[in-house]
């Protein structure tokens, strides 16, 4: 178990240091990206951060410059697309349906 002289933040505090919402400081802890010390002993967690882990977060989300890659697309473009002439689809399912109660 280490130990630590570190005083703990809040996470007005923790949010301030980073430079967002405390909303998006309690997203980030709950989906496990940013560690927390819970100090609560109920239910619900009592948060409260380490600037060591607040400062580890930063630079293991650190991008250099150039260092971006490039998108590329999820799927290729289909080669058997068709456009589809949206006014003569419409004309002819009003045709059907006129068709249909004509006959009833």
């Amino acid at each position: 178990m280490s130990q630590t002289t570190e005083r703990l933040l809040t996470p007005k505090q923790a949010a301030e240091f980073l430079a967002i919402s405390t909303r998006q400081l309690r997203d980030l802890a709950d989906a496990g990206y940013l560690a927390f010390v819970n100090i609560g002993l109920g239910r619900r967690p009592t948060r409260r951060y380490l600037p060591t882990d607040l400062a580890a977060f930063v630079e293991a989300r650190r991008v250099a410059p150039g260092a971006r890659k490039q998108r590329t697309a999820a799927t290729e473009p289909s080669k058997t697309f068709k456009v589809g002439d949206f006014a003569a689809m419409r004309e002819e399912l009003h045709r059907k349906r006129a068709t249909k109660a004509r006959k009833r």
